[in-house]
């Protein structure tokens, strides 16, 4: 039924995770651990659930366990300096044991936008923001507690998002959930890791989620190619900055 989530090299035999109780999927809570390639504990790991709000957040102790409250179809693993990983919580088997490894160039470094050509007056956005180039874009549009900033190609939009628990650390579970092929990559800016998820879904559409860990989102869904092309160069200039709004 599902593989035991561990690096291999950590050196624990597959052949015996027939015989671990699968994690049921919707329970209130789950257990587990992170560790590095030698099987030891990694420390103040994040651990984010689709489908639960803020339950589904945990942070790993000293020894690398964590405990999440509630747990949907996918969890997000995440540490600074290691490769991001998102797993789908019906492949968990028990004692759930997750394997990080070192990120290499998985990993982008976020830039500040005050470093950027013009103190990154150009870009839109708020606590990401990204440069629309000579695209026509709208915004921002201010909610009770968040802003929103658009750009159209075609049919198709990239929305900017900066606004408190808009989010709660990942995209959509149904979004997820539809995907027949889902790339993962995380950023770093000062400490602070998010992600960078991209899929296609399973009638060819293409859809990009990049995210803080709360709060700004950078993304697109049900996308044909020319448009996520589009977007992607786009999302590419993406800088961390302030939540204060530009203006046109």
């Amino acid at each position: 039924m599902a593989r035991f989530l561990i690096h291999s090299a950590v050196g624990i035999a597959l052949a015996a995770l027939s015989v671990f109780a699968q994690v049921r999927v919707g329970t209130r809570e789950l257990d587990g651990r992170v560790i590095d390639q030698t099987g030891a504990g990694i420390a103040d790991a994040t651990i984010v659930a689709s489908g639960a709000g803020f339950n589904g957040w945990a942070s790993t102790g000293l020894d690398g366990s964590f405990h999440l409250k509630a747990a949907g179809s996918f969890i997000s693993v995440r540490h600074a300096g290691l490769k991001a990983r998102l797993l789908r919580t019906s492949e968990l088997t028990e004692p759930v044991l997750i394997g990080l490894e070192a990120a290499g160039e998985s990993v982008r470094t976020m830039p500040a936008c005050s470093s950027l050509s013009a103190g990154g007056k150009p870009w839109i956005g708020g606590g990401l923001k990204v440069n629309p180039g000579r695209s026509r874009f709208k915004g921002p549009v201010n909610g009770e507690h968040d802003s929103h900033w658009s750009v159209t190609f075609g049919k198709d939009t990239l929305h900017i998002v900066d606004g408190y628990a808009w989010h709660a650390g990942l995209p959509l579970e149904e979004r997820l959930a539809s995907s027949e092929s889902i790339s993962v990559r995380s950023w770093e800016f000062n400490g602070i890791v998010g992600l960078d998820l991209s899929g296609r879904t399973k009638n060819g559409m293409r859809w990009r989620w990049l995210g803080a860990p709360i709060a700004a989102a950078v993304e697109y869904s049900d996308t044909i190619q020319d448009s996520a092309e589009y977007f992607d160069r786009i999302i590419e200039t993406t800088c961390f900055g302030s939540a204060t709004p530009p203006t046109k």
